[in-house]
């Protein structure tokens, strides 16, 4: 369950779903000189949450991101545990949140981009793509 610094101090530039709605792409740039540095494609989407702080007067996209970090579950335990505490939606509980009849999954990827005006986690079934573009 260690937390992998996969980028910092960048500026994340887009975010495509795919059209089947499985896979994210997220496209970042070099914060300082605004050109292309990598791109990164979650497979097997499971749950995304995002947040901003955009307000009227901001740009929106490209913007700050601090961190973008990758963990990597593979126990049954450690992957409902992450379930549960993402509130995914879609596995049966008990009365006290424990999870029934989840189907086991080998592994589940969480992707965090914190650290700046955007706040994103994806739990994913497949380990993420980062391509490096410098």
């Amino acid at each position: 369950m260690e937390k992998i610094m996969l980028l910092e101090d960048v500026n994340l530039s887009e975010i495509q779903i795919t059209s089947d709605g499985k896979n994210i792409n997220f496209n970042f740039l070099d914060m300082y000189e605004g050109k292309p540095i990598a791109s990164m494609t979650c497979k097997n989407v499971m749950h995304f949450i995002y947040s901003n702080t955009f307000d009227d007067n901001d740009y929106g996209f490209a913007c700050y991101a601090g961190e973008v970090t990758l963990q990597s579950f593979t126990s049954h335990e450690d992957i409902v545990h992450t379930l549960g505490s993402m509130k995914y939606r879609f596995k049966k509980c008990d009365m006290y949140g424990n999870a029934l009849g989840f189907e086991p999954m080998e592994e589940l990827h969480l992707v965090g981009i914190e650290g700046g005006e955007v706040s994103i986690a994806v739990l994913c079934k497949k380990l993420p793509t980062l391509q490096r573009l410098e």
